[in-house]
């Protein structure tokens, strides 16, 4: 419930960033055009679609903060996020240490459920879930074209070329030991062999 609720807010952040861009007519991007654009009919009416989707997914952040269990909040960065209330008002640099530790509670615990679950494919499930969550913490590092057959070299033993859709349909359909490998592979990689060892010997 973490996951979902830390998505929601992101988005509740990431459309406020967008909202006071517009508003204070903030060129963030270099857009051209972009302070006529903030006077047109068309931002007015974008302006009103984003403060619309802020108050539906305030709601939900709401519905979900309240499923969330407490023991979460161990962490001081995670529970001030968590109980943050001011969501569309936070910029999105100051939540990127508390949304990747969230991430990587929920990726620990999805590898080690997975590994130690005897049923093999609710096991392969829960590791499934576990590398799309390592993707997602390490997607800044490890899609490198020049470096995606050393990294993914199971992937290429299926697909000639890469493309994200295959790589979705891909670990749908690894089984459990190439999944094990793939994960471990990309802790190597971002992390170290020593690391590596360190996460077998917590996780395991």
């Amino acid at each position: 419930m973490i996951i979902l609720y830390s998505l929601a807010k992101l988005l509740i952040i990431l459309a406020g960033q967008l909202l006071r861009s517009i508003e204070k007519q903030l060129n963030v991007y270099s857009l051209a055009q972009f302070k006529s654009f903030c006077r047109s009919q068309g931002a007015k009416k974008l302006i009103n679609l984003f403060n619309e989707d802020i108050q539906t997914w305030d709601t939900k952040v709401l519905m979900f903060f309240f499923s969330i269990e407490r023991q979460v909040y161990k962490d001081e960065r995670i529970k001030q996020f968590v109980t943050e209330d001011n969501g569309q008002n936070m910029d999105f640099s100051s939540v990127k240490i508390p949304l990747r530790l969230i991430l990587d509670n929920a990726f620990k615990a999805c590898y080690k459920r997975g590994y130690k679950e005897k049923n093999i494919k609710v096991g392969e499930k829960y590791l499934r879930c576990s590398l799309y969550l390592l993707t997602c913490m390490l997607i800044n590092n490890i899609f490198v074209e020049e470096f995606q057959k050393s990294r993914f070299k199971w992937y290429f033993q299926e697909y000639e070329e890469w493309n994200y859709l295959f790589f979705f349909s891909w670990v749908k359909m690894a089984n459990r030991q190439i999944l094990l490998e793939q994960i471990h592979k990309l802790i190597e990689i971002a992390f170290g062999e020593n690391r590596l060892k360190i996460f077998k010997k917590d996780n395991q």
